[in-house]
C-alpha cells in the first residue's frame, strides 16, 4: 500500500500549511490555492479550488494514462499501487471537517522519498 498518512482538521478555520518533510521548505500557505513547489513534491489537490497540480515530470510520466479531473485523492492512491509505485511516494492527506465527523472537503500531497 502507498505509504500515506491522514491528518483529520476538525473545524472550519481554513486550509493547513504544507511543508516538505525532506527539505522544510513550505509548499503551501493554506490560504490560497496556490503551490511553491520543492524538488520533492510530485503533486498536489486543492479542495479550494478542486484541481490536481503535477509539478514532479517523473510522476506526471507514472499518471500519463489518466485523466486527473476524474480522480480522487483515493483512487490516484489506487492507482499508484497498482503501478508498483508504492514505495517511491509519501502521500499526505488532510481532511477538514465538522465535529460529527462530516468531510467538507481534503487535500493531498505527494513527495517523492529521497
Amino acid at each position: 500500500m502507498v505509504q500515506a498518512i491522514t491528518i483529520q482538521k476538525v473545524g472550519n478555520d481554513g486550509a493547513v500549511p504544507m511543508h516538505c518533510l525532506y527539505c522544510g521548505q513550505q509548499v503551501y500557505t493554506g490560504s490560497e490555492a496556490q503551490l511553491m513547489p520543492c524538488p520533492h513534491l510530485a503533486f498536489a489537490y486543492l479542495a479550494l479550488n478542486g484541481s490536481w497540480h503535477v509539478p514532479s515530470a517523473t510522476f506526471a510520466e507514472h499518471i500519463a494514462d489518466l485523466d486527473l479531473s476524474r480522480q480522487t485523492p483515493a483512487t490516484l492512491k489506487k492507482h499508484m499501487h497498482q503501478q508498483g509505485l508504492d514505495d517511491r511516494w509519501l502521500v499526505i492527506e488532510i481532511i477538514y471537517g465538522e465535529a460529527d465527523d462530516q468531510i467538507q472537503f481534503r487535500d493531498c500531497f505527494g513527495f517523492a522519498l529521497p
